[in-house]
C-alpha cells in the first residue's frame, strides 16, 4: 500500500483494484531484467532480481522502479508519504519522492545484505549521496517507511525511527 498525504490527500493507493492505473515501469538494470511487478490480494510485488550495471556497484546502482505517471505529481514539493516495504531477499529496495522524472528525484534506499540506509538525490540521471547510515531493514517483515517534505528538509523514518540524524537538508 502506497500512501502520500497532505492537505488536500494528493494519492492514495490501495491496489485492491489489482491493476496499475497509472503507474509506469522502469527498468533500468541490464542484469537479471525484465523485472516482474504485478498487483496481488491488495499488494504490490516485484520479484524480478534486477539490477545494474554489476554486482560490485554501491552507487548509481540501477534496478526497478515504478511511479505514479499522473502529470499533477511533479508540481507536489511539501508532502509526506508512507509505505510498507516487506522483502523475503536481502538486496536494496527503497522509495522514490520528489519525483519529477525518471531521472530526476530523491531515493531512500535500504539493502541488508550491504548494510545501510541512504539518501540520494539524482539530478539529469546523476546520483549523489546526501546521507547515510548503517542499518538495512528486517528482511521477511513489513517495515514502515514515511517520508515528510517540507521546503528544503526531508525526514525520513523507519518504524517510527527517524533515520540520519534528523532531517537532512
Amino acid at each position: 500500500e502506497v500512501q502520500f498525504t497532505w492537505s488536500p490527500i494528493f494519492l492514495t493507493e490501495t491496489f485492491d483494484q489489482e491493476q496499475l492505473r497509472d503507474w509506469l515501469i522502469v527498468d533500468e538494470g541490464n542484469i537479471d531484467g525484465p523485472s516482474s511487478w504485478n498487483v496481488r490480494l491488495g499488494r504490490l510485488e516485484q520479484s524480478a532480481n534486477i539490477f545494474g550495471p554489476d554486482t560490485q556497484t554501491l552507487v548509481g546502482r540501477k534496478g526497478t522502479f515504478l511511479w505514479w505517471s499522473k502529470t499533477s505529481a511533479a508540481a507536489w514539493s511539501n508532502y509526506n508519504c508512507s509505505v510498507v516495504l516487506h522483502s523475503g531477499d536481502d538486496d536494496g529496495i527503497g522509495l522514490l519522492f520528489r519525483f519529477r522524472d525518471p531521472t530526476n528525484y530523491y531515493k531512500l534506499e535500504l539493502d541488508r545484505q550491504q548494510d545501510f540506509r541512504r539518501q540520494t538525490k539524482v539530478v539529469a540521471g546523476v546520483e549523489t549521496v546526501i546521507a547515510t547510515q548503517p542499518g538495512g531493514y528486517t528482511q521477511d517483515q513489513d517495515v514502515y517507511v514515511a517520508i515528510e517534505c517540507k521546503g528544503s528538509e526531508i525526514k525520513a523514518s523507519i518504524d517510527g525511527e527517524t533515520l540520519f540524524g534528523g532531517p537532512v537538508i
